[in-house]
């Protein structure tokens, strides 16, 4: 009860502020023509990459530049490490394998030897071409029925593949294609062909392709291959699974003998091993050798002098590695980074001279009151936005998002059709011009559209009004307004 009695004070109150408004017809029609005006802009954009050949590079600025900026250039920590590689190839031949060993590999390792239903298939296809119009299509179709009508009479299905058949690549097999599992062929031809038992011909089948007929020469249902049959794989592939296991054993126990030293010279001559040494790289380069090791690369940066990291499998086999050098993040000198500088000076020099040049393009446009002949720069063409409207908002087509120039646009005519301003658009300037306004079309406002733009005015009337009204009585009385009131008229920054 208190809620309702609060709404009804509530819209006593909003009625009490907002007052009456009237809309008149010339409202509505302005609010249409507002709605759906059309414009078209022309353009010349302004992209710096354009400019970057014509900056010249002045030592002195540069310099200046490079001081400025050098957080930018700075040079990220660095390392080389030495590792020792323990590779599994050098104890397959100290692998034994146990039967019982061999079953339990084949078991978890089951889906690689998976057979997938097969169909073997030989097929005739009459091409009918995408555009053909329903008198070729229907010839075409004759021809695969007198075909079919044949096949099934007896006569030989390859002969009459040769003779017909469109598929220029499996006419010299007489129409086979081989065995193929599911999702091989498109869906209409692989349907029918997994319905039909061998030796089976199907019905005319319709295909994108054309007009196939079928006939089934093989099948091979969904299994998976027996031990005996794949013996061969699955023993390499536990072997290959046990060397690297022993290789991983034999890293660990270098590790664990040698982890206190850290000598890694030590550990590598105790297994008969080389240290190889990387040059020096960043976290988000390949380590030299190894190749790129994002998930190791917290780990290397984090040892120490005199420190072995873990082993950890790599692709090449089973590593164990220590720091050997490292070279702190610092501040570059100008040489070590001339390059990067150049360009980046390069880049925001162009930024300049491309704003530079639009500038000098919108006041000859200006004067000219149009955008032909403007720019200079060749390579820089008037291009054409084609039609818009206000309901785009602040996205004007071939350009992007700009709300000015979207706002700017609609206030062009062909007394002023050069926009005053430069625009910067996705980090290019634009310099635009009115190409045409298309005035909204009366004809199409109908009632029902009226009703609806005049509910629409109405509201937006009442609320300016009501905005109005709570900034006059501001300035002369001091007001307590109810939470609940400015919530309800979403009175945030108006009132206090």
């Amino acid at each position: 009860e208190a809620m309702q009695e609060q709404d009804l004070l509530v819209d006593k109150a909003r009625k009490a502020l907002r007052g009456d408004v009237t809309v008149s017809d010339a409202d509505i029609e302005e609010e249409f023509r507002r709605q759906n005006e059309k414009v078209s802009l022309k353009f010349l954009r302004f992209a710096p990459a354009l400019f970057e050949d014509q900056v010249r590079i002045d030592p002195k600025k540069l310099e200046t530049f490079f001081q400025d900026k050098i957080e930018d250039f700075r040079l990220p920590e660095k390392i080389s490490v030495s590792y020792i590689l323990f590779d599994p190839a050098r104890y397959r031949d100290q692998v034994e394998l146990k039967q019982e060993e061999i079953e339990k590999y084949y078991r978890r390792h089951m889906d690689q030897f998976d057979i997938p239903e097969q169909v073997r298939a030989s097929h005739i296809l009459i091409r009918v071409p995408r555009d053909a119009d329903d008198k070729v299509r229907e010839q075409k179709r004759k021809l695969a029925e007198k075909v079919l009508e044949e096949a099934r009479a007896g006569k030989d299905f390859a002969k009459l593949a040769t003779r017909y058949s469109d598929d220029k690549a499996s006419v010299p097999k007489g129409g086979d294609l081989g065995y193929f599992k599911r999702g091989t062929m498109v869906p209409e031809f692989e349907k029918v062909a997994f319905g039909l038992h061998p030796g089976e011909l199907s019905d005319i089948v319709e295909t994108p392709f054309g007009f196939h007929i079928i006939k089934a020469t093989g099948y091979i249902e969904a299994g998976v291959k027996p031990l005996a049959e794949v013996v061969d794989e699955v023993k390499k592939g536990l072997r290959d699974e046990l060397a690297r296991q022993m290789a991983f054993e034999k890293a660990m126990d270098t590790y664990n003998i040698n982890r206190k030293s850290g000598d890694i010279a030590k550990a590598a001559e105790s297994v008969g091993l080389k240290v190889e040494t990387t040059s020096l790289f960043t976290r988000k380069q390949a380590v030299p050798g190894l190749g790129l090791l994002p998930d190791l690369a917290d780990t290397l940066f984090a040892l120490k002098q005199g420190e072995l990291a873990r082993p950890v499998n790599l692709k090449q086999g089973v590593a164990l590695f220590a720091l050997a050098k490292r070279e702190e993040s610092r501040l570059p000198k100008l040489d070590e980074v001339r390059e990067q500088v150049e360009a980046a000076y390069r880049k925001a020099e162009s930024v300049t001279l491309a704003r530079q040049a639009a500038e000098a393009a919108l006041k000859k446009a200006l004067e000219k009151k149009s955008l032909d002949g403007v720019a200079t720069n060749k390579l820089i063409k008037v291009e054409s936005t084609g039609d818009f409207a206000r309901s785009f908002g602040d996205f004007v087509p071939r350009l992007g998002q700009n709300a000015d120039l979207a706002k700017a646009a609609f206030a062009l005519n062909d007394k002023a059709p050069v926009a005053d301003k430069v625009y910067e658009v996705g980090g290019r300037f634009i310099v635009a011009a009115l190409e045409k306004k298309t005035p909204a079309d009366l004809s199409q406002l109908t009632d029902d559209k009226k009703a609806t733009l005049r509910q629409t005015l109405e509201a937006r009337k009442k609320d300016e009004a009501l905005q109005q009204k709570l900034k006059e009585l501001r300035q002369t009385a001091v007001i307590d307004v109810s939470p609940v009131l400015v919530q309800r008229f979403d009175l945030k920054g108006v009132v206090r």
